[in-house]
């Protein structure tokens, strides 16, 4: 998967303390989930709860975590039209993260992108199938979502 955030490159190092046995039966939050690159992989919590302030990301995660159909594909201009339109549907989250440069909300439409080397990936197969893998993972498929800011989500 492409670049989407922060957490994913420093993975390894949080997952060793996060999962450490010290940690088990531990109540797990990630105030700043993200994509859940952690989230998904945090193990042997007694209970996890996640949460972000982009009300989108929360609808698309939920939509994921639900197993909710996701659109099959999104053209440049209903991408466009539904940046303008308002509302927090599963379509309008998909548009907003799915097919946004490097995942940043609304960060330009992007349907392809070309890998070192040059092969191309089609940005929005290469996120349903994270997806996919993150709706099946125990730890993202047992957490409570919340839309939150930091203050809200620690309190």
């Amino acid at each position: 998967m492409n670049y989407v955030g922060g957490k994913a490159r420093q993975s390894l190092f949080i997952l060793e303390l996060m999962n450490s046995p010290t940690f088990d039966g531990w109540h797990y939050v990630e105030p700043f989930c993200g994509y859940c690159h952690i989230l998904r992989r945090v193990v042997n919590k007694a209970t996890l709860a996640a949460s972000a302030c982009h009300p989108l990301l929360l609808r698309l995660l939920g939509a994921i975590q639900a197993g909710a159909p996701l659109p099959s594909h999104i053209t440049k201009e209903r991408y466009y039209s539904l940046k303008q339109s308002g509302g927090d549907s599963v379509e309008r989250a998909a548009a907003c993260f799915g097919y946004s440069y490097n995942g940043k909300a609304w960060g330009g439409y992007t349907a392809s992108y070309t890998r070192p080397g040059g092969s191309i990936d089609d940005t929005w197969a290469t996120r349903r199938r994270y997806y996919q893998r993150l709706r099946v993972s125990p730890g993202f498929s047992t957490a409570t979502l919340t839309q939150a800011d930091y203050l809200t989500a620690i309190a």
